[in-house]
């Protein structure tokens, strides 16, 4: 495995694999190259929504009710 595949990627890719969810971006295909891990993921613009969670510190009732609906 060359040391890239580490448990925390591995369990990312096996629950990944498993879910069937609207609200969860759903992963096609992993492969490794000797240097790099690849997930073929849906794209989905806009970015994680831990990102701007941790840029903004805490939402807004309205953007957290918007996020939440």
């Amino acid at each position: 495995m060359n040391g890239i595949l580490t448990a925390y990627n591995l369990a990312e890719r096996d629950i990944l694999e498993k879910i069937n969810s609207p609200f969860i971006v759903k992963l096609h295909y992993a492969f490794q190259t000797d240097a790099k891990l690849y997930f073929v993921m849906d794209f989905l613009n806009g970015g994680e929504l831990f990102f701007h969670l941790r840029k903004e510190t805490k939402f807004s009732e309205r953007r957290a009710c918007f996020y939440a609906a």
